[in-house]
């Protein structure tokens, strides 16, 4: 005897195979999806498998993917029995996943039987030997199915027939035509509800007309079959199946307003009709080509204006019968319902797309676990939980593992006859309120008694799962005895930790100060059990208070409540003064035994108090607040709730200290502090909304950018306090003379931006500039004593021409209002070219920031040539950026922007370490080693930070101080002479020598000169460049090299350019030169070659008693 597996989703269906199978000797068990077959396999271990394709929750071929992969299971062989219209389907899934055979619905009992002992004895398993009589099985299978619904009623009297065929004792032949009719019927309408559900998965119009063409020809078995959706008289879809190419174009050219007699009335009845005999006169031209002998006509109509037909004709075997007729009508509704609901599709494709992935995940996730866990087959025996199997009517144990054994201490066999009753605890609290009903999942917690008396309390889990033939329940059973009293314990100090949680989120939430407390009080209660809660309030400046919040069982107590920080008052000694007085939590456990006045216990006991605590509320170090709370219990406060109180205490302070921070943060977030103006962010704001509210009336905003003329000399002049009053001064009168809608807001100390809206398309900026914000200014502002008067500066930016955001409006009035403050203009509009200039300038600025992290910069070396012996005395280092995508870019395009925005710092600092470690380098490698010369920016030199860069430079490096020069402006030395004097010694006790560069091009003091520690004077070459042609130039040269030699310096000249000016400066006895004549400044490698070749400069000879420059070009010797 086989143990057989039968899987369907159709109790029907799986009846027929229990009969036929226990019929021929084998024991059958039964699953109505694959889930509950996958356990009951687990557990039963069957010898074969038959099963459906489709069904509900895990289907056949997934069921049979995971068989295949489950240990103990792989090799179970596996049978499809499915509907013949599902069949290719079937035969490409079973190629993959080893299905032995296929049996298609319906299939003759006999053809079940021998496929059934052929895959059984290719497992090597020997079939039975059938019964001699069947009558008592069959009629006991074949019970009548009930009245549900017409096609039922076809399968009952069937099913009838055949049960009397079998009581009178009917041939073989026709006991098994009997019970092919039975089973043909039972398919049929099997194959109809499959079809149903296929129907709702197919997502598109044509494959739903497509399917349930195929569908019907399938179940009708006919061998011609249409099905014609028309609209508005036309065919809108249509399938067709055994259909020549003459009759379905016959069908498309149809006149549908006026068809064939059997058309119109199956359109006019509703109802199927049968055709015999004479087809001709009844379809018309559709049977002049064809011998059709019977044909069907069933309406199909939907909820919409489709309507149409299911045509089938020529039935295999026979005519159409009522069977039929009624077959067709159900099609005919499953069609419709289903092309109802195309409309649903995109929901429903996306519900599958869920559910698939769903199905997917899960099978993974159960793949996943299986292989990790390989003895999963053990799992009941070897679980550490208890578990058992009980009948599902008695509650008799079935099965039990070994822990349930050592866990109640009854034996394996002890339990076999026991039932759970028995495990019951003796108390009728705790017996269990109902058995478990078929079908019901429960987890519940129960009371057990263990074989010594002692008594636990577990977690029960079930479902439902048929063992041994039975309707049982698979039982897991956890001893959480220790946990409940472990939550029990814990209750009072989760439901405080319950309020602290609550009140912090309030805290995160509320922003309003009465808010929180009432919110605080309301927390206290629901959340904290207790019978009342309330908060009274201190003023600022006062002793005495009210209550401002209060929750549950106190509001008649409310107004006799008299709260005082005072000492000797009628009500000192109440617990809420107290604490506020002493600054602590003050509690009475139990007010009956408490040192409270009686008249206080009497007060407190007439509304239900049994104990109180009182927790001051304390903000910037003083209470200001009293949290007070009632329990209905003495005893209620012990110690870890009085600690977690008295954190609910701090927690509600400092929400109450961060509201008012908030408050004073909210406004300084939006208004500026001095002028009670907005500030950018909330002009950002509302000037967002002028430009709303113009974008749909089609109307213009305008914003002014205003800077202050000569803020900083007032506030120079006259001390900060007039400038600040003058601001506010400035603000009140605009502020008067603006119309709304407007926004007024400051930027800065001495900006201020505008934003007007609602203004016509032809409205002037410099208007409104004219008459509210110059008009307004015209009188002076009266401030401590002085009369003064105020302009300003511009610029004026307009929705939408100049922008069509905020941020982007402001931008643009600011830099118009820069444009007006470099060109002079009082007034500036929005010039894009101008934008796109400073645009380019914020680019190279950016470029440059980066320039300074990654130190894209090199530096070039121009060489100095003493002009008595043409000889290199010394270089001057220039600084060259290698910028990544522009190649070198020389200084004059960044050095001004470096100042400007002060990037000169880190730059000057990278040359003087740069040329400190160039020169180091050349006293380790070179035997003629020439002091390097740097320039200084007026940055670098205020404050005197570079002594300490150039200090640290020199003595890291260990660079001898006398090879370092330092070039100096006369510009940058004449801001403040004493300082220069002060920084310029430093550097000269350094041992670092100094150069004074350009001479001649700004307004420095002979006398600071002389007091000076320079060496050299550079004469600029702007003067060089004029020599000796230009009279003017030549003079000043001259002269600068006569005072350099009263004030012994030496004169460099820079920019020689040409052999005539060179002998023009040689001549009047010019120590140096550096300039193109020689060298244009180049890479150190070529730097270091010059000085190894000892390239020299051919100075100007002149002939006897002549002292004219010799013409000629100069050569280089080496």
């Amino acid at each position: 005897m086989a143990t057989i597996l039968i899987v369907d989703d159709r109790a029907l269906n799986r009846r027929f195979l229990t009969t036929l199978l226990g019929y021929a000797g084998h024991e059958t068990i039964e699953a109505e999806d694959g889930i509950i077959a996958l356990t009951m396999a687990q557990v039963r271990r069957p010898d074969l498998m038959i099963t459906d394709v489709l069904m509900p929750n895990m289907d056949g071929v997934m069921l049979t993917e995971m068989l295949r992969t489950t240990a103990g299971l792989e090799h179970v062989p596996v049978i499809f029995y499915t509907a013949t219209y599902r069949l290719e389907d079937a035969h490409e899934m079973a190629s993959t996943l080893g299905v032995q055979r296929i049996l298609s619905k319906p299939c003759e009992p006999q053809a079940i039987l021998d496929t059934v002992t052929e895959v059984l004895r290719e497992a090597g398993i020997a079939p039975p030997t059938p019964p001699s009589s069947v009558s008592a099985e069959l009629a006991n299978a074949m019970q009548s199915p009930g009245d549900i619904g017409p096609l039922q009623d076809s399968l009952r009297e069937v099913t009838e027939r055949g049960l009397a065929m079998t009581e009178q004792h009917a041939s073989a032949e026709k006991l098994k035509l009997a019970f092919t009719d039975i089973q043909t019927l039972s398919l049929r309408m099997s194959a109809l509800l499959e079809l149903s559900l296929e129907l709702g998965s197919e997502h598109n119009p044509a494959g739903l007309i497509e399917l349930c063409c195929r569908a019907t020809q399938d179940i009708l078995g006919t061998r011609q079959t249409m099905i014609t959706i028309a609209e508005e008289g036309k065919p809108l879809r249509q399938a067709t199946r055994g259909l020549d190419e003459w009759e379905c174009a016959h069908f498309a050219e149809m006149n549908w307003e006026s068809p064939p007699p059997a058309f119109a009335e199956a359109r006019a009845s509703g109802k199927a009709v049968l055709i015999r005999g004479n087809a001709r006169a009844q379809l018309g031209a559709l049977a002049e080509h064809s011998t059709i002998r019977s044909a069907m006509l069933v309406p199909l109509r939907t909820s919409g204006s489709d309507s149409g037909w299911i045509y089938v004709a020529d039935k295999l075997g026979g005519a159409f019968d009522h069977n039929d007729e009624q077959f067709g009508s159900a099609l005919a509704a499953a069609f419709a319902n289903a092309y109802d609901n195309l409309d649903l599709l995109e929901q429903v494709r996306q519900d599958a797309e869920s559910l698939r992935r769903e199905i997917s995940e899960r099978a993974k996730a159960e793949r996943a676990r299986r292989e990790s866990d390989k003895r999963f087959f053990d799992l009941f025996r070897a679980h550490p939980l208890p578990m058992w199997v009980q009948d599902g009517e008695t509650a008799q144990f079935k099965a039990v593992n070994a822990a349930a054994v050592a866990h109640y201490g009854y034996s394996e066999a002890e339990f076999l006859v026991m039932t759970v009753e028995d495990l019951q605890a003796p108390s009728p609290a705790t017996l269990p309120r109902r058995f478990w009903p078929h079908g019901v999942d429960e987890s519940d917690v129960w009371q057990h008694c263990k074989k010594d008396g002692g008594l636990i309390d577990v977690e029960i889990s079930s479902h439902t799962l048929s063992f041994d033939g039975s309707d049982c329940r698979f039982v897991v059973a956890q001893d959480i005895t220790a946990r409940l009293q472990t939550e029990e314990r814990n209750a009072r100090l989760s439901r405080i930790s319950a309020v602290l949680s609550d009140i912090n989120s309030a805290i995160v939430r509320i922003r309003d100060r009465h808010s929180l407390l009432q919110e605080a009080c309301r927390v206290a209660v629901d959340s904290g059990t207790f019978r009342a809660a309330w908060i009274g309030e201190i003023g600022p400046n006062s002793l005495d208070g009210v209550v401002v919040a209060w929750h549950g069982a106190v509001e008649s107590y409310i107004d006799s409540i008299r709260l005082t920080a005072q000492l000797n008052t009628p009500y000192s000694s109440r617990p809420a003064n107290v604490a506020l007085r002493e600054n602590r939590a003050v509690v009475f456990n139990d007010i009956g035994e408490s040192s409270l006045p009686d008249v206080l216990k009497e007060e407190y006991r007439s509304h239900g108090f049994r104990a109180v605590a009182a927790f001051p509320l304390v903000t910037e170090g003083r209470s200001t607040a009293v949290l007070t709370l009632f329990a209905d219990q003495a005893g209620f406060f012990d110690d870890e709730e009085l600690e977690l109180l008295m954190r609910l205490a701090g927690d509600v302070s400092f929400g109450l200290q961060f509201i008012e921070r908030e408050r004073q943060l909210r406004y300084l977030a939006l208004y500026d502090s001095l002028t009670d103006l907005p500030n950018r962010r909330l002009l950002l704001e509302r000037l967002t909304q002028f430009i709303h509210a113009a974008e749909h009336q089609q109307l213009v905003v305008a914003v002014f950018a205003v800077d202050l003329d000569h803020f900083r000399q007032i506030n120079d002049a006259f001390g900060r306090h007039v400038g600040d009053e003058l601001l506010r001064q400035v603000s009140a009168r605009w502020d008067a003379a603006l119309i709304e809608p407007y926004c007024l807001a400051r930027l800065d100390s001495d900006s201020f931006a505008i934003a007007v809206g609602d203004l016509p398309g032809h409205a002037d900026g410099t208007t409104i500039v004219r008459d509210r914000l110059e008009l307004p200014l015209a009188e002076p502002l009266d401030i401590g004593g002085h009369a003064l008067r105020i302009g300003f500066r511009t610029g004026i930016a307009l929705y939408p021409d100049d922008g069509n955001s905020a941020e982007q409006l402001l931008n643009n009035a600011e830099s118009a209002m820069k444009q007006a403050l470099l060109s002079g203009e009082r007034h500036f509009y929005f010039d894009p070219a101008t934008q796109a200039r400073m645009a380019e300038k914020l680019a190279l600025e950016n470029d440059l920031r980066q320039a300074v992290e990654a130190q894209q910069f090199v530096l070039y070396f121009q060489p100095r040539v003493d002009l008595a012996r043409g000889r290199i005395v010394g270089a001057e280092a220039l600084i060259r950026w290698h910028h990544p995508e522009k190649g070198l870019v020389p200084p004059a395009q960044f050095i001004p922007l470096a100042e400007e925005t002060g990037l000169i710092l880190p730059i000057g600092d990278w040359v003087i370490r740069t040329v400190c470690q160039q020169v180091a380098q050349w006293q380790r490698t070179e035997r003629h080693v020439v002091p390097i010369s740097l320039n200084l920016s007026a940055a670098q030199f205020k404050g005197g930070r570079v002594l300490d860069t150039l200090h640290q430079a020199i003595a890291q490096h260990a660079v001898k101080a006398k090879l370092i020069e330092l070039e100096l402006t006369e510009s940058l030395l004449m801001h403040d002479p004493q300082a220069a004097i002060s920084i310029l010694s430093a550097f000269r006790s350094m041992g670092v020598r100094l150069s004074l560069d350009d001479f001649g091009t700004g307004y420095s003091s002979l006398a600071y000169l002389s007091r000076f520690p320079f060496d050299f004077l550079k004469i600029d070459r702007a003067f060089v460049a004029g020599v000796p042609d230009n009279v003017e130039d030549g003079a000043i040269a001259k002269v600068i090299i006569a005072l350099a030699k009263q004030l012994n310096l030496r004169t460099v000249a820079e920019g020689v350019e040409t052999e005539e000016q060179l002998s023009f400066l040689h001549h009047l006895g010019c120590d140096e030169m550096q300039g193109y004549l020689f060298s244009k400044p180049v890479p150190v490698e070529q730097f270091e070659q010059m000085l190894r070749e000892h390239v020299r400069l051919s100075l100007p000879t002149y002939p006897a008693g002549k002292h004219s420059p010799q013409r000629g070009r100069s050569t280089f010797s080496t």
